[in-house]
């Protein structure tokens, strides 16, 4: 049984957007499930390496809320300046909101949208998976060892 961290969580989104994509299946949820991967796959970032000294503050507490990659990038980059994320990864943010809801702004994503995102999920994965083998602290996905 695999553990309650974000990565956990990530990566068995990660496995499901695959697979559908693998079979031919696009549907606007994925686009959505997209970000989300990204984001846990950063929050673990978060929780693993700078949780020790901010863990208290309001910002660390407001972006462990973020449903922004964007956001989420720049605070990471704030505190881990050896911490690399190309800029497509934000190809998969602001999905949220707008492709899972009908309301004002709301849309469905399209397959080239879906591609994208994907793809942006792919090199965000690549970026952290590289960061956590170069960086060995582990944590229980709440900032704890």
């Amino acid at each position: 049984m695999k553990e309650n961290r974000y990565y956990d969580f990530a990566e068995n989104d990660y496995f499901f957007i695959s697979s559908s994509l693998e079979k031919g299946f696009y549907a606007s949820c994925l686009a959505v499930m997209c970000q989300q991967t990204c984001e846990r796959f950063l929050k673990q970032i978060v929780v693993d390496h700078i949780a020790e000294n901010k863990s208290n503050t309001e910002e660390y507490q407001n972006i462990l809320k973020s449903h922004s990659i964007t956001e989420l990038a720049d605070f990471i980059k704030k505190y881990l300046s050896d911490f690399d994320i190309p800029s497509v990864v934000t190809a998969a943010d602001g999905f949220y909101g707008k492709t899972d809801y009908p309301g004002e702004g709301s849309f469905l994503a399209t397959k080239e949208d879906i591609e994208a995102c994907w793809e942006a999920t792919k090199v965000c994965k690549s970026c952290v998976d590289k960061y956590i083998g170069s960086h060995s602290q582990i944590t229980d996905g709440f900032g704890t060892q």
